[in-house]
């Protein structure tokens, strides 16, 4: 049985598109759960117009009583779903017609697989194509930090995932053998990042090169890709993800996953606060000894030497 927990807020303008996306899927989806976070426009009018026009009827609405976040929201959505497979989705982007029909036999192929995640393609608003090159040695739009051959299935280890979630909720779809711990532990941290830091917790999340959908980037992103270049932003980003893996380490440390888990955990936030230290007192030797610290650290020098070139041109400016 496929589920699919779709969060809605104010999607009036893309919602309709993305339901095409989905009811004509080479699979069937057996229940569309969709949970509305108090959206002030015709969303949900939209969505009711149109599964009646086209006589579709496999769906339920949640509206919530008030504002919840799209963490709460997805939490909700979730909670509502009976899926043996239970897939992701936003409200503004499009699937491919396949996606479903391969991430299934995916999961067929391989029992050990809790969470899977899939690679998508980059739209602007109006849905035309952005250039998808990858940096050097990365994958999925440079969200993966290591190099798979297109087409091909990696385990993701749990370190590697802790360091960079490698993967947008959107492209992942998990067990619902799973799903009361998720439940349980969707607090601060984003929905994608904790579902798929715990199923690497116990070896079950992997990732396929294979683009999957069509990825919205537009101004009223909830998450999307930032790509801002300036030093009170990425302190801000910093902040925000001491938070995000704080809440990550608590949570999980309330399950029996592996000690040398939590010691990762604990030594790479060190390793944050370290970074927004350095970014705010402009720190720039300490910040090359931070990038050498880094070096065995799952590439996380990747984001310290992208600090120290923004800390070298402010200092020129």
């Amino acid at each position: 049985m496929i589920s699919v927990a779709l969060a809605t807020y104010n999607s009036s303008k893309y919602i309709i598109e993305q339901l095409q996306s989905l009811i004509t899927q080479t699979k069937e989806i057996n229940e569309l759960i969709i949970c509305d976070d108090c959206s002030s426009d015709n969303t949900i009018e939209l969505i009711e117009n149109y599964f009646k026009q086209v006589n579709y009827t496999n769906y339920k609405i949640f509206i919530n009583s008030h504002n919840l976040s799209y963490v709460k929201t997805f939490s909700k959505a979730i909670s509502e779903t009976n899926g043996d497979i239970i897939f992701l989705c936003d409200h503004d982007d499009v699937w491919h017609a396949d996606k479903i029909e391969k991430i299934e036999i995916e999961f067929l192929k391989n029992n050990n697989i809790s969470v899977l995640g899939s690679s998508f393609t980059r739209i602007n608003s109006e849905g035309l194509k952005i250039d998808n090159k990858n940096p050097l040695f990365t994958a999925n739009n440079g969200l993966y930090k290591y190099y798979v051959r297109k087409n091909k299935m990696v385990k993701v280890l749990f370190n590697k995932e802790f360091t960079y979630n490698f993967t947008p909720g959107c492209c992942i779809a998990f067990k619902k053998e799973i799903k009361q711990e998720i439940i349980k532990g969707l607090n601060i941290a984003p929905h994608d990042y904790y579902i798929s830091c715990l199923a690497a917790s116990f070896k079950g999340l992997y990732f396929i090169n294979t683009e999957m959908i069509d990825y919205r980037l537009h101004n009223n992103n909830a998450i999307g890709i930032p790509n801002k270049d300036n030093l009170e932003f990425r302190i801000k980003i910093t902040e925000k993800d001491i938070k995000i893996k704080q809440d990550i380490f608590e949570n999980l440390s309330l399950l029996n996953i592996n000690e040398k888990h939590k010691k990762f955990m604990l030594k790479h936030i060190k390793v944050v606060e370290k970074r927004k230290e350095y970014l705010e007192n402009k720190k720039i030797f300490k910040m090359f000894t931070l990038f050498l610290k880094t070096l065995f650290m799952y590439r996380y020098w990747y984001t310290i030497l992208k600090d120290i070139k923004l800390l070298i041109r402010k200092e020129n400016i």
